[in-house]
């Protein structure tokens, strides 16, 4: 499991490493289930804001919806992956807010949305 997750790790490839590691979590000696997700996750969201940084200076280099739907993947994903921890949870649903990717949630979770935009509504 471990040489499986290292492979597609040293290949770049985040969401192979996690997809290795979420058959087998308990086979995982040199890896953690959630430090793999975070770089995964982190990977599409970054993603999304290095395409909006591009698009502000050259309109030509990506299309519109290659951002968003790197967005609505990180929150698909989120949702399939991250199972019911709830520290996991709180972390992700911080994070979309850091990002102001609230709304990426809506197709997947309508009640956790709401949840989000109330909380968030009256903390400012």
């Amino acid at each position: 499991m471990n040489d499986r997750v290292s492979s597609a790790l040293q290949q770049s490839d985040l969401k192979g490493a996690v997809e290795f590691a979420k058959a087998d979590i308990t086979a995982l000696e040199h890896y953690r289930f959630p430090d793999l997700l975070k770089a995964y996750l982190l990977d599409l969201l970054e993603t999304h804001s290095d395409i909006l940084a591009a698009r502000s200076t050259d309109f030509s280099e990506q299309p519109v919806s290659a951002g968003a739907d790197l967005v609505v993947l990180a929150a698909s994903e989120c949702k399939r992956l991250v199972g019911l921890d709830p520290a996991l949870w709180e972390f992700w649903i911080t994070t979309f807010i850091e990002y102001q990717q609230v709304c990426s949630w809506c197709p997947f979770s309508s009640c956790l949305c709401h949840s989000i935009f109330y909380f968030t509504s009256i903390a400012r």
